[in-house]
């Protein structure tokens, strides 16, 4: 199970194509935004309604839950503007390994490339499936990358590490 989350980016097409040639697989699509129709009728005409669901209006509690379902996190971003995606963090420190896109951007500083989950090309749909039926059927190395991306989110993101960071700045 794969799960993206914010409807309104255009990174969601790659996504959708990429998941034709994902086997034995579903994605949960979270969030809300103006595209949603769109990827709904994107999501029919590709012959994925079984298999790809979106759900929106999730309150915090169903949408932690969620990340417990899941199996990996999905980042498909496209846009420079996705600057850097926070909502890989949250993942990780689910335990999920989270596959992005390598832009120019903190996404892929965040999400380290063969240790916290998998970074491909961005718009490259054939990448971003083979990441995600490499991690779909490797259970050992989607634990593996899981584990060490919660150590390593901990690590760098928990909230008081960022503030000693913050401070460490402003006394500079």
């Amino acid at each position: 199970l794969f799960v993206g989350r914010l409807v309104y980016y255009k990174g969601l097409n790659y996504l959708i194509e990429a998941m034709k040639n994902v086997d034995n697989s579903a994605l949960t699509i979270v969030g809300k935004g103006p595209l949603e129709q769109e990827v709904t009728e994107r999501i029919e005409k590709s012959g994925l309604s079984g298999r790809v669901e979106i759900k929106n209006g999730l309150n915090d509690s169903e949408l932690s839950e969620e990340f417990c379902k899941c199996d990996v996190f999905v980042l498909p971003s496209v846009e420079k503007s996705e600057a850097f995606g926070i909502v890989q963090i949250e993942a990780m420190i689910y335990g999920k390994p989270v596959i992005n896109t390598n832009l120019k951007s903190g996404v892929p500083y965040v999400g380290i490339n063969g240790k916290t989950g998998i970074t491909v090309e961005p718009r490259n749909a054939a990448e971003l499936s083979n990441a995600m039926n490499r991690l779909a059927l490797n259970r050992d190395e989607r634990i593996r990358m899981g584990n060490f991306a919660r150590k390593y989110a901990l690590e760098h993101y928990s909230e008081d590490k960022m503030l000693k960071n913050i401070l460490k700045i402003y006394k500079s």
